[in-house]
């Protein structure tokens, strides 16, 4: 063969490899991006949290991006569950294994049945991370329908890997969690309140903490003046000439000690320690904030650290939160 023909041969051979080289849309400006996305969104191959959402489908691929997926690999591994980008499990331990420092991952189960993930990241220990059958029990996951019941040990692996990759690959995740493990996950429900609302809120504890400050100052009394009271009372008790026949208690004053009726100036709250907890959360809109700041200006600090310390309130305190809500309300009557 001729120096000429091995020549043609061979821009034959490397026409060729370049016309094998897969076609790639790459959106280089915004208006690429989403006439790129509308394509996908109205497309069957649109996966049916993009179909027809080209927006999302633009959001998912600059998502993607971002660790490394090209625009179809995004949509077709990222999926957004309550709100939330996350990636499938296979598709998260790619990402992992393209980064520069992933060095090996080994995945298995031990003779308790426990999945274990043991990830290498270069200049770092390996790093292991488990999910045992108990875990799945603490988790509920032994009643849940679905994977769990039908590929259990699948879902294992899966949890245990997530744990592994997330810890020692944050930087190549960049947040995203796994599909498989955010569906697990129970939404949360969050309620905002108003401005005008939080304000007012903050009004009137603030008009609570100086109630509390003024009466605070009106008891401070001096000792020495403290004392000679004392000794005054002392004194004038000891003249007072004791009844030969006991005063006998009415039937009224036996009921003025039961839940509900006036007992110096406060009504005895009669209900439990959630349903006075319900009342303040109502109250402040079931801003979180806002109530436990309120229930430690009347309790005071340290009094309820955790929320099982509502459990412990006594009598005298639910009947002192009752009180302080009622002042609150007629404060906010009065602002409006």
């Amino acid at each position: 063969m001729t120096e000429k023909a091995l020549a043609t041969t061979g821009q034959t051979a490397l026409a060729t490899t370049e016309k094998a080289k897969p076609f790639q849309v790459v959106p280089k400006t915004m208006q690429e991006a989403m006439d790129f996305a509308k394509v996908i969104a109205d497309s069957d191959l649109a996966p049916k949290d993009f179909k027809g959402k080209p927006g999302n489908v633009m959001i998912a691929m600059q998502m993607g991006a971002e660790v490394g997926l090209s625009p179809m690999a995004s949509i077709q591994n990222i999926a957004v569950i309550n709100g939330r980008p996350s990636l499938w499990g296979d598709s998260m331990l790619a990402v992992c294994q393209t980064h520069k420092d992933f060095e090996w991952i080994k995945e298995y189960f031990d003779e308790q049945g426990t999945a274990v993930c043991i990830v290498k990241r270069k200049g770092f220990e390996p790093h292991t991370q488990t999910f045992s059958l108990k875990d799945v029990t603490l988790g509920g996951y032994d009643k849940k329908p679905g994977p769990w019941q039908t590929s259990r040990k699948r879902m294992m692996q899966l949890r245990a890997r997530s744990f592994a990759l997330r810890d020692r690959f944050a930087d190549a995740l960049r947040g995203l969690v796994m599909a498989e493990e955010a569906m697990d996950m129970e939404p949360i429900q969050v309620t905002v309140s108003s401005p005008a609302k939080a304000e007012q809120n903050a009004r009137i504890l603030d008009k609570l903490t100086r109630g509390a400050e003024k009466v605070d100052e009106s008891q401070a009394k001096p000792k020495e003046e403290n004392n000679l009271e004392n000794k005054a009372s002392t004194e004038q008790e000891s003249t007072i000439v004791q009844p030969e026949t006991p005063v006998e208690e009415t039937d009224s004053c036996a009921e003025g000690n039961e839940a509900g009726n006036v007992i110096e100036g406060e009504i005895l709250y009669a209900g439990s320690p959630e349903d006075i907890y319900k009342e303040v959360m109502t109250y402040f809109d079931n801003t979180k904030d806002s109530a436990h700041a309120f229930i430690t200006e009347v309790l005071g600090k340290g009094r309820i650290k955790k929320m099982k310390d509502l459990q412990t309130l006594t009598q005298d305190e639910m009947t002192k939160l009752w009180n302080s809500l009622q002042e609150a309300k007629a404060m906010t009557e009065e602002e409006s």
